[in-house]
């Protein structure tokens, strides 16, 4: 398996298409770019759903970029936080903690939290936010998604990876799970073992040579499946 990753997102269907086909000639076999759906100014994705007309046009643009270009697209995916303003967090703002850095004044309304962190480590909320975003990854491979990359996975703990990818596994086995782990501690690494991820990225472009962290980042990424 051989991934390129695109870091930004191409403005055109067409512009796309020809990354891919670089892609493909350079001998990938995935593609992976950002989700093409509303964020915030942080990145963060303000709603995490393919369900709007625009969204799945966008997304439906790339997948077939992709397919016309011979490779399959993976998207980023991020599941420990979501933008404050996202729906998935006023309908069920049990399953978020709210963060924001605005200084807190009695006389307003509160204000929309910036950030809300998932809360995946109790077990009523992480069981539901499994199943909630099991259906929008089922949700996006229905539209021709070939897998996500998974970016901050240390801050999911790693019972809820295997919850996760089983339920979609079982609709979609061919469907890929791939791990961005460059950066990484050993600890964290560890901590992730057994998640059940398809694959997971090397530190490898930054290694000098020489230091032996390079063997042992490679000795914990091969126990993540």
């Amino acid at each position: 398996m051989r991934i390129c990753v695109l870091n930004e997102a191409t403005k055109t269907s067409t512009g796309l298409e020809q990354r891919c086909v670089a892609a493909r000639e350079a001998g990938c076999d995935y593609v992976v770019m950002p989700a093409p759906f509303e964020r915030d100014a942080e990145g963060r994705l303000v709603e995490p759903s393919a369900g709007a007309d625009t969204h799945a046009e966008r997304l439906q643009e790339a997948v077939q970029a992709a397919r016309r270009a011979g490779v399959k697209l993976l998207i980023d995916v991020r599941l420990d936080e979501v933008g404050g303003a996202s729906a998935v967090v006023r309908d069920n703002p049990q399953w978020f903690r709210a963060r924001s850095t605005a200084v807190p004044d009695p006389r307003q309304p509160r204000a929309t939290p910036e950030v809300a962190e998932a809360r995946f480590a109790y077990a009523q909320e992480g069981a539901a936010l499994v199943e909630w975003w099991s259906a929008r990854l089922l949700e996006w491979v229905g539209q021709g998604v070939g897998g996500f990359r998974l970016l901050q996975p240390q801050q999911v703990p790693v019972q809820r990876w295997r919850e996760l990818i089983a339920l979609v596994h079982a609709q979609a086995p061919e469907v890929v799970f791939a791990a961005w782990t460059p950066g990484l501690g050993l600890e964290a690494l560890q901590q992730l073992a057994g998640a059940g991820f398809d694959a997971a990225f090397s530190s490898l472009a930054w290694w000098d040579g020489r230091g032996s962290w390079f063997f042992d980042e490679d000795t914990a990424l091969r126990a993540l499946g």
